[in-house]
């Protein structure tokens, strides 16, 4: 089991240290907030890389204009009415 350094300095409640756990970019919780958006959990499973298109999207920009998603073909985050 990884331990963190005692005297490592804290950022949010994880440590900042050398040691990274592989699995700590897995579980990333994102919260989306909006007047016209409906209380809803969604499970699916999802990649980060899906934030961006998905913000430019929101903000009314067209998400394809980005190389990466052009190259990648990455899609928006699911159940979100953009």
């Amino acid at each position: 089991m990884w331990q963190p350094f005692p005297e490592a300095p804290v950022l949010g409640n994880f440590p900042f240290t050398a040691r990274v756990n592989a699995n700590d970019d897995r579980n990333v919780l994102l919260v989306v907030s909006n007047p016209g958006l409906k209380p809803a959990t969604f499970n699916s499973q999802v990649e980060t890389r899906q934030i961006a298109p998905t913000v430019l999207n929101a903000l009314g920009f067209d998400p394809n204009q980005l190389q990466a998603v052009q190259q990648e073909g990455t899609t928006e985050l699911p159940g979100l009415p953009f």
